[in-house]
């Protein structure tokens, strides 16, 4: 494709989209309806349905932002556009290089460990599912995933990921701002990712310890938002799709068996 490709927002959506629209006028311009426009959609509530109809409205096209957990079956039997997953964690585009960060400190690790800080009254079940396409992004997919206890102020559940143990916990607090970290122990090193919620413009931030010292990674002062609709401008111009609601279905399923045990 050459020129901007026109996007439509829903209404629930389309502030976030106003400020990501404006910092990409190359690659996208408003779009006055859905066909021929990539649509962005809210990923609330039955998000799967809008997206099939954002596709049969002519969308060439979707972005989902932040999805909760929803049955995918149907819309994965029937796409042949891409339809990329904005998650909360796993967008932000430092996930990217962190990865490399981590696989190279993997040989020498111990265990990994991902903590969320979320607002109270979050959805239990929606953050695991971030966690978990955080885990993928970062090590692969998180397997034998259990909760061990939970409350409504959060839970701690254990995974595995490449080969090692995962300590999974969320927090549930409105007095600190809500983020994830990931971090990597060794015996000698570590590797610690911390990502803001992208509710705000504070970048996310990667370091590596080791006996030599600790390196911090250059900062990218950008949204997972943005980044999102930058890989969609990519895989519209190369007409290729993407496994996000393979991914997607695979985590939501390990969630939902993983409490549905816890409450067993």
């Amino acid at each position: 494709m050459t020129g901007p490709v026109e996007v439509y927002a829903a209404d629930g959506i389309r502030s976030v989209a106003d400020v990501v629209l404006a910092s990409l006028p190359l690659s996208y311009s408003p779009g006055r309806s859905i066909s021929g426009s990539v649509a962005v959609i809210a990923g609330s509530g039955d998000w799967p349905s809008a997206v099939a109809d954002a596709l049969d409205e002519g969308a060439v096209g979707a972005i989902i932002v932040w999805p909760q957990p929803a049955d995918t079956e149907g819309l994965r039997a029937r796409s042949g556009k891409p339809i990329a997953l904005d998650s909360r964690w796993s967008a932000n585009p430092v996930v990217q290089s962190a990865a490399g960060a981590f696989a190279d400190a993997l040989p020498h690790g111990e265990r990994i460990e991902c903590r969320v800080l979320l607002g109270v009254g979050a959805s239990l079940e929606s953050a695991l599912l971030d966690q978990l396409s955080l885990i993928r992004a970062l090590f692969g997919e998180a397997t034998e995933v259990r909760v061990l206890t939970h409350s409504v102020n959060g839970y701690a559940a254990e995974a595995s990921a490449a080969g090692h143990p995962v300590d999974l916990s969320v927090v549930c607090t409105d007095a600190v701002p809500e983020n994830a970290t990931v971090r990597l122990l060794a015996g000698d090193r570590s590797v610690d990712l911390t990502i803001p919620s992208g509710d705000t413009a504070r970048p996310a931030q990667l370091s590596v310890t080791n006996p030599d010292g600790t390196v911090l990674a250059p900062t990218l002062y950008e949204s997972g938002h943005r980044a999102t609709w930058r890989r969609v401008r990519k895989l519209l111009d190369q007409q290729q799709t993407v496994s996000d609601l393979e991914n997607f279905e695979a985590d939501r399923q390990a969630a939902v068996t993983a409490f549905q045990n816890a409450e067993g």
